[in-house]
């Protein structure tokens, strides 16, 4: 079970919330939306948005952490493209609010929580009377999946990360299952997928 010092926060960053800014509205032209509703528009846009700004700050801690044991010349992902491959990087959110990714032979799924901006308190069900916010964990795509990372936004505009690793899911019933539940507090600590790569 995982506490609050379990979860990692990447602190926001003017930089890389101008880049999202900028990277989802290339996405948002280059699909051609027609929301006629502006609510709607902008739901879509804040969604789109916040996907880039939490692969973002995924991609930047996994560099900055295998830089400790690697030349991180090698893992610096605005300069290495190929080893990240980048250009797939940045066309996060093609397809729904998760993406699958490669980084150093390991295949990645990123999971963004985009309901609302919510507190470390409500993700680990902290607050009285609460319980810890649940992971949707799609089947299709799980044996396909070495890593599976969840990421929310926090109120203050930070990132949290946590996660789980294939064999997480040991029985998923017999009959058949699009997707599992668990609770969060039931994932791994992120520096225990971080070692996956080494």
């Amino acid at each position: 079970m995982i506490g609050k010092e379990d979860i990692i926060i990447i602190e926001s960053s003017g930089e890389r919330d101008i880049s999202a800014e900028y990277f989802t509205m290339q996405l948002w032209k280059s699909r051609n939306y027609k929301l006629k509703e502006t609510g709607k528009q902008n739901t879509e846009l804040q969604k789109l948005k916040i996907e880039f700004l939490t692969e973002f700050s995924f991609v930047e801690y996994l560099c900055s952490e295998l830089s400790l044991h690697f030349d991180s010349k090698v893992l610096d992902w605005s300069i290495n493209k190929a080893e990240l491959n980048d250009r797939n990087i940045l066309l996060v959110g093609i397809n729904e609010a998760k993406t699958q990714r490669t980084i150093r032979e390991k295949t990645i799924e990123l999971k963004t929580y985009h309901t609302g901006k919510v507190t470390v308190e409500e993700i680990l069900g902290l607050n009285p009377y609460t319980q810890p916010m649940k992971t949707f964990i799609d089947l299709l795509s799980y044996p396909k999946t070495d890593i599976f990372v969840q990421a929310y936004l926090l109120t203050d505009n930070s990132i949290a990360l946590t996660g789980f690793r294939r064999g997480f899911l040991k029985h998923t019933g017999t009959r058949p299952e699009f997707y599992a539940q668990k609770y969060v507090t039931e994932l791994f600590k992120m520096k225990e997928l971080i070692n996956e790569f080494l």
